[in-house]
């Protein structure tokens, strides 16, 4: 068991997946036991599989999944260290650009708070921000949203709006509800469905979220054959 793994190697911190540009160790994949706030790591693993599997089709032309990592690089970044780093990722190429987005606005100290989704719609040329905590982290996505506008080739200026979306009731989902808001538009992209007005999950779609998140991993790592 995986889970049971992880805990019987607390003094050390093993490698347990590695997945593309993801790289999971037992302290990450333990922010997914009960009551524990995600880390980057796993939010950015869960990007990197919707992206290499769940959702490869969209991902190839129409969606772009950006890491934690890298979108507090940008919010962070000063100066032509913002457009240096942007160009690569060719964002004005894709319809939809997800961006996961903390709250830490120290360059100096790795951690946060809250995470929230900010996802750029080319289309309308507006950023929607789901937050599952009001609008807490609205200071946060709208400065990375003034980052990424450098490098749109769009002829106005975006637009930032707040989304209806569930909400948590705690002080520790924020980071599964990332992920949850990220599948279902995906979801929708994919399916040619209209982009929600208002996001909706479940009552247990977070707790169960954790449960597949560590049954994936554990899947993942047992054919990995550097870990399993």
């Amino acid at each position: 068991n995986l889970m049971a793994a992880v805990f019987g190697r607390a003094n050390r911190d093993d490698v347990v997946l590695s997945f593309y540009d993801s790289l999971l160790k037992s302290s990450d994949v333990s922010t997914l036991s009960e009551n524990q706030w995600l880390n980057d790591k796993v939010i950015g693993f869960a990007f990197e599989y919707f992206e290499r599997e769940m959702f490869e089709d969209i991902c190839k032309h129409t969606v772009s999944l950006i890491s934690p990592e890298v979108c507090q690089f940008i919010k962070l970044a000063k100066g032509d260290d913002v457009l240096a780093f942007l160009k690569p990722l060719s964002l004005d190429e894709c319809r939809y650009v997800f961006l996961p987005v903390n709250d830490n606005d120290d360059e100096s100290e790795p951690g946060g708070t809250h995470w929230s989704l900010l996802v750029y719609e080319y289309d309308k040329n507006t950023y929607h921000h789901f937050d599952s905590a009001g609008a807490y982290n609205s200071g946060a996505a709208f400065r990375l949203k003034q980052k990424i506008d450098t490098c749109l080739q769009a002829v106005t200026v975006p637009v930032f709006t707040e989304v209806s979306c569930t909400q948590q009731q705690n002080g520790f989902d924020c980071g599964l509800y990332v992920i949850c808001f990220a599948e279902l538009l995906c979801n929708s992209i994919q399916t040619a469905q209209e982009f929600p007005a208002t996001l909706s999950l479940p009552h247990d779609a977070v707790g169960r979220k954790r449960q597949s998140m560590r049954s994936l991993i554990d899947e993942l790592a047992a054919r990995d054959p550097a870990t399993g």
